[in-house]
């Protein structure tokens, strides 16, 4: 295939992990199952009363990671975007690597979902729809603990 001015030389495929598009769906995926775990919570606050301490649990905890997990979004892409060239080509700033703790929260928030799924799914708590919800937000998490890791900023990968 010959473009243009573009040399002669072989074109391939850029890898699916490295596309933006690829990374904005998962992220308004997740963005948009965590709003729905958050809003679960605020209107269903009566029926949380209702239940056992197990499941109370279950749902703070799924709230909590989504909560969590897009705060941790937004504050990590204010931070970056706050900053000018010179402050990111010449080092770390102090606000962006305060930042980074985050992620590392929302990795340890993200297992114990997980494991909670998995005894939501055990204990047979709610309805299987509410179940599929809540699994759906585990694996929205885990889907953003992923894109932290790709993208470096899980912790303080400098190199």
């Amino acid at each position: 295939m010959i473009l243009g001015m573009a040399p002669d030389m072989p074109l391939e495929r850029t890898p699916l992990l490295d596309l933006n598009k690829f990374w904005l769906i998962i992220l308004g995926f997740s963005g948009l199952i965590f709003i729905t775990a958050l809003l679960g919570l605020i209107f269903s606050r009566r029926k949380i009363k209702a239940m056992t301490t197990s499941e109370k649990w279950a749902i703070r905890l799924s709230a909590g990671t989504a909560g969590w997990a897009l705060l941790s979004f937004v504050t990590i892409f204010m931070v970056i975007m706050s900053m000018d060239t010179m402050q990111k080509l010449s080092g770390i700033s102090l606000s962006l690597s305060l930042s980074l703790v985050m992620p590392v929260i929302l990795v340890g928030l993200t297992l114990a979902l997980l494991i909670s799924a998995i005894l939501v799914w055990k204990n047979k708590y709610w309805t299987a729809f509410k179940r599929v919800h809540y699994t759906l937000v585990a694996l929205s998490a885990v889907a953003m603990t992923l894109f932290f890791y790709y993208w470096n900023l899980l912790g303080w990968q400098f190199g």
